[in-house]
């Protein structure tokens, strides 16, 4: 009871009751429960810990579930350890072990629970996108999209996976295989994604649109409203990039004193405090400012935008994949 407690608690967000639950069920488990449910409470107070930031205690709980998951024969566990632990290492910045740990799960989920190895995949995808190997990572991404693909089982980390593949190929692609790939991650992220997955997934869309030059006369309406909608929902980063997108679309329009105005707001009324935010709106005032003729001011905003682009490695993924 304890243990499932712990687990209802953990999704609640309240982590550190989580592990007073998690405390309590540990000795009785280890007198009297199977094995498995002890691998299973480490496995849980692993992530919990790692969430925390106690990666030295993640690893410790990590360690004792991989001996015990192999002692007692349980190898769909070992596979989920192995993954946690992969996750543990790409949160604490050593990419490269992460990525051979991530290839040891995989081959485990692959022989004993096939239809889990997505799930370690997208981690690797989110490795791999965190390092800046971007080709690696559409490459996975096209891999498990195909495997699906092909099966044709549903999943609904397809959606994420879909929506990582979008935002690779805003990056690296040509603008009508970007438009394309984000069209695909809305559709999926509309059939299993969850709200927030749906709203990305729409920005990635409207920014693939202002690429390729697609840009309707609803464009600026349509996008202001996406907006406003990230903002009500809590995520004021996202909603900072669309209006990004908005003022974009107004200096193509030749609408620069409304450009201009939604620049000034951005700088005072929004919290987007992230730097991928911060370098974009650099780009657009510096492309409003080429559209005035002044190159001397854009010129200044692109100095300032690289520099705040080497001060910071870009973040890409926004969801973690838990194993199991």
């Amino acid at each position: 009871m304890a243990l499932q407690r712990g687990v209802v608690t953990h999704k609640a967000g309240r982590l550190e009751l989580a592990l007073d639950y998690y405390h309590t069920a540990e000795p009785l488990l280890e007198e009297f429960g199977p094995a498995r449910q002890l691998v299973s409470l480490l496995l849980n107070r692993s992530v919990t810990h790692a969430e925390l930031g106690r990666t030295g205690l993640a690893r410790m709980d990590l360690r004792r579930c991989t001996a015990l998951a192999d002692e007692h024969g349980l190898p769909i566990s070992l596979a989920k350890a192995w993954h946690a632990i992969g996750n543990v290492e790409a949160y604490s910045g050593n990419i490269p072990a992460a990525l051979s740990i991530y290839d040891r799960a995989a081959r485990l989920y692959l022989e004993h629970a096939p239809d889990l190895e997505s799930q370690v995949l997208l981690s690797k995808t989110h490795a791999l996108l965190d390092a800046g190997l971007l080709r690696e990572a559409a490459a996975l991404c096209d891999q498990i999209i195909g495997d699906h693909k092909q099966s044709g089982r549903t999943w609904w980390g397809l959606a994420i996976v879909h929506i990582y593949r979008a935002q690779i190929a805003l990056e690296i692609d040509t603008p009508e295989a970007a438009l394309h790939a984000a069209r695909q991650a809305e559709v999926y992220a509309g059939e299993i994604g969850s709200a927030f997955s749906v709203s990305f997934a729409e920005r990635l869309r409207r920014g693939a649109e202002l690429q390729s030059g697609e840009v309707s006369p609803d464009y600026v309406s349509a996008v202001s409203t996406l907006a406003n909608s990230l903002a009500e929902v809590g995520d004021p980063l996202d909603a900072g990039v669309a209006w990004m997108l908005a003022a974009k679309a107004l200096v193509i329009q030749g609408d620069l004193s409304e450009a201009e105005r939604i620049l000034r707001r951005s700088n005072r009324g929004h919290r987007t405090d992230g730097h991928h935010f911060r370098t974009l709106r650099r780009l657009t005032w510096a492309e409003l400012e080429v559209a005035r003729g002044d190159r001397s001011a854009a010129l200044k905003h692109l100095r300032i935008g690289l520099n705040q682009l080497h001060e910071h490695r870009p973040g890409w993924a926004a969801w973690r994949c838990r194993p199991g």
